[in-house]
């Protein structure tokens, strides 16, 4: 009877989630780590040209590439190792293409200096039971909880990136020209732990494109007009100097506090003595991005860190249509769009976050690899082909000692005959969680228990050295891949913004020329195929050679070869 025991089916068999159990949606560990690679390509000085992978262990040997630190000895004091642990390994090779602007000193000449760099990494193979066999064990990685999207703070709602920033409100108390008072609020993001207003970032092309871009929207509802009309009562003007003001539509800027938000913004970036013919000087506004000082070089630079807010595996994660996340930009612009709805969430609901694993691991290299980033954009124009390849200089088995560092893995050393339950335990510590690795950090209600639990968590296991930081997910729970609700993230402000246009340019007579759809998802279609257009489809070119460099090849390099 026993032989027979396991082909016993229970009325449970068809409720079991075996996709969830065997890890079916977390995408493979390559592929994450590739993604983690393409990441660096924020960076215009860094391309990667190709990869490949093998995994045929007889063809690599680890001990060219895990490397031992013999500080403090003397040179006959050195020694070779060579390194026997057991472990199951393939080979990630990349070739990445450095093209960095500096000084010939011969020839005293600014040229172009590129550099084609080779560099490989240790990656583990995962074997038909999902096992890693590393240093002669075989371990495991249990499933991080982590946020889908955004998180709620104090006043301001975090987005889960590779450095995840905050998008927080403030009030600004202001009148119009008739002597109204208002409270409106504006939007500032988090950089380098100083708070930037949001459309300061955007004016760093102008103003007049600050507009265009946070709304979307012909100058119908808001423009720079010189002087007020005192007959107009259909528009709303605020004095930014006596020389100019902010015309806004009345009906409009009291139905949209995002509208509102955009004339606050503008208003809180500008002094008393700007004028109409300098609000486009992007020089203006990148000074005032720098600092204290008006160091443009430092407000650029300020620039440059945010385009690295957003990497690869975010933008896959977060479900939104690629017109709201294909750059910074666009998520910023979202985010605070969207920020009410964002900052109803609640951060215990699941329906507000999903599971990963793989990703874990990509997230740790990312984080490396952004801190590295950190030293570049900190050197500025400065910044040298040696410095760029410095950045490569890292072990390759780092992924091996990130995989220690995780905080997910766990030794396959069960011998009993329940470690079935083993496939669905679940930590909400970790990288881009709440509390990151410090558990201290985690406040005692996202330690409890909350009703969307039901159904998806085991209500009665918890951790027993970190109560509420680890549990165990129900093996029957309904789930939509990795998510626990598949529903996208809210965006309808910019569709239903525009219909709202279409209706007062036809009451105001005025044809305009956009793109109408009956349907958000149209919409979206249609403006993706714009932006492509306009991005892609219309090529610039200059026949001028007063930009033109020089072009000096260096010697490919392997960073493999420790020689070099």
């Amino acid at each position: 009877m026993l032989q027979y025991l396991g082909e016993y089916i229970t009325r449970y068999d068809e409720e079991l989630n075996v996709d969830l159990m065997n890890k079916t949606h977390d995408r493979p560990l390559l592929e994450q780590i590739v993604d983690s690679w393409k990441s660096l390509q924020i960076m215009e000085a860094i391309k990667i040209v190709d990869w490949e992978f093998t995994d045929k262990e007889s063809e690599i040997d680890v001990n060219k590439y895990i490397f031992k630190r013999q500080r403090g000895l003397k040179k006959n004091e050195k020694y070779s190792y060579k390194w026997i642990d057991d472990s199951r390994l393939g080979l990630l090779t990349m070739w990445v293409k450095l093209s960095v602007e500096s000084l010939d000193p011969k020839s005293r000449e600014v040229v172009m200096r590129e550099k084609t760099i080779k560099k490989s990494m240790l990656i583990p193979l995962q074997d038909e039971n999902g096992l890693y066999h590393l240093n002669g064990k075989d371990i495991y990685m249990i499933w991080q909880l982590v946020e889908k999207s955004t998180y709620t703070a104090m006043n301001s709602v975090i987005l889960k990136s590779l450095m995840p920033f905050a998008v927080r409100r403030y009030i600004l108390d202001t009148q119009d020209t008739d002597g109204r008072c208002y409270k409106l609020p504006y939007y500032t993001i988090e950089l380098f732990r100083r708070d930037v207003e949001v459309m300061l970032i955007y004016a760093t092309k102008g103003l007049n494109f600050a507009l265009q871009y946070a709304l979307d929207t012909p100058y119908l509802v808001v423009d720079f007009v010189t002087d007020v009309d005192p007959n107009d009562l259909e528009n709303l003007y605020f004095m930014i100097s006596g020389k100019l003001f902010i015309r806004v539509h009345r009906e409009m800027f009291e139905t949209y506090v995002f509208l509102q938000s955009v004339v606050a913004g503008i208003l809180k970036i500008t002094t008393n003595r700007l004028t109409i013919d300098k609000i486009d000087d992007g020089e203006i506004w990148l000074k005032k991005l720098g600092g204290p000082g008006g160091n443009a070089a430092k407000g650029q630079n300020l620039l440059n860190s945010a385009k690295r807010l957003l990497d690869e595996t975010t933008g896959k994660v977060l479900r939104l249509d690629i017109y709201n996340k294909h750059d910074v930009m666009s998520l910023i612009r979202w985010s605070t769009q969207e920020f009410n709805d964002l900052r109803m969430k609640d951060n215990m609901d699941l329906s507000n976050k999903m599971l990963r694993c793989t990703g874990v691991l990509s997230a740790l290299l990312t984080y490396d690899w952004s801190i590295r980033l950190n030293r570049i954009i900190s050197l500025g124009k400065k910044a040298a082909l040696e410095n760029y390849i410095e950045l490569f200089s890292f072990p390759g088995d780092i992924l091996v000692q990130k995989i220690q560092q995780s905080g997910i893995q766990r030794y396959n050393d069960v011998i009993n005959d329940m470690d079935f339950f083993s496939k669905f335990k679940y930590t909400i510590k970790g990288p881009n969680a709440l509390g990151n690795k410090n558990s201290n950090n985690l406040g005692i209600r996202y330690r409890g228990l909350h009703h969307s639990f039901i159904g998806h968590i085991d209500l009665t296991v918890c951790g027993n050295s970190d109560p509420g930081t680890s549990g165990l997910l129900t093996p029957c729970g309904k789930m939509d891949g990795l998510y626990f609700d598949g529903s996208p993230e809210p965006d309808d402000f910019i569709f239903n913004f525009k219909r709202s246009i279409k209706e007062l340019a036809k009451q105001k007579g005025v044809r305009l020329i956009m793109i109408d759809f009956d349907n958000k998802d149209d919409f979206y279609r249609m403006a993706n195929l714009m932006r492509d257009f306009v991005t892609e489809g219309i090529k610039i070119t200059s026949t001028s050679r007063t930009d033109d460099l020089r072009l000096v090849l260096e010697e490919d390099t392997d960073m493999d070869d420790r020689k070099k």
